[in-house]
């Protein structure tokens, strides 16, 4: 009945909890961060997901009238060639840039130092989630499996990006030297 109130809260909140998590386990405590990730969860949950669902299911129903593997493959495509690369993670870094007060070249410089490894991240979390999600899941299951791995991705992408290119740059050296680079 209230979708898009109850999406946007529950983003919020997850999105909120997430970033907690990981500065809990690091022993850390950034309000400003923690802001942008509450904010970032209601705003892109909230209507722009809402908003983009519906888009969603009315393109494949378009592309793929006949339903199945083709609206799977449609919903999948959009999702990862428009949504992830050209909508959430602008909004990510834009939110972080408002909240956390970056100048444009701090902005300028997250994205330059982590977009790809973020966008590469995501593919690899979220894609077998959707493919999982819309092909198995009935409609009624899929807001809370959604719930629950977004909660998940939050951490992820928290522990990756809350810090900033300089955790991101620690994270690749130390993956090198696992490695014996």
């Amino acid at each position: 009945r209230h979708r898009l109130a109850t999406t946007t809260v529950s983003g919020a909140l997850l999105g909120g909890a997430g970033d907690v998590v990981v500065q809990h386990a690091a022993a850390s405590s950034d309000v400003d961060r923690t802001a942008a990730f509450f904010i970032f969860g209601g705003v892109l949950t909230g209507p722009i997901n809402y908003r983009w669902l519906d888009f969603l299911a009315a393109a494949s129903r378009s592309i793929a009238p006949q339903g199945g593997a083709a609206s799977l493959a449609a919903k999948v495509a959009l999702q990862s060639t428009v949504m992830q690369p050209l909508i959430y993670l602008p909004s990510f870094y834009l939110t972080n840039a408002l909240v956390r007060r970056w100048s444009v070249a701090e902005a300028a410089e997250h994205v330059r130092a982590e977009y790809a490894d973020t966008l590469r991240r995501l593919w690899l979390f979220w894609t077998p989630s959707v493919c999982f999600a819309f092909g198995v899941l009935p409609l009624r299951l899929q807001a809370v499996f959604f719930a629950g791995v977004g909660f998940a991705w939050n951490v992820v992408l928290s522990a990756y990006n809350g810090a900033g290119p300089q955790r991101v740059a620690s994270v690749t050296v130390s993956q090198e030297q696992v490695r014996g680079v």
